[in-house]
């Protein structure tokens, strides 16, 4: 599940995993928050051209993009924002 959490981030639930990323993506600043997420592989992909991007390390995995997006783990000893 994508949700905006607040003006630049969104936040992804996997399961019991939960990650904020950066709401714009960092090729064309499409809007994740309309992105498709892969939940096996833990990937995010941008609806606007199609960056894929790995939601542990922030990594462009595919697409016109090579820049990284901002990605973070929510865990239990950091309270989200």
């Amino acid at each position: 599940m994508v949700e905006a959490a607040g003006e630049d981030e969104v936040r992804v639930r996997v399961g019991e995993r939960e990650f904020l990323v950066s709401a714009a993506c960092p090729h064309r600043r499409g809007r994740l928050v309309f992105a498709r997420v892969n939940e096996a592989r833990l990937r995010i992909t941008c609806p606007l051209h199609h960056s894929s991007f790995d939601l542990l390390t922030g990594a462009a995995l595919s697409g016109p993009t090579e820049r990284p997006l901002c990605v973070r783990e929510v865990t239990g000893d950091q309270p989200p924002r």
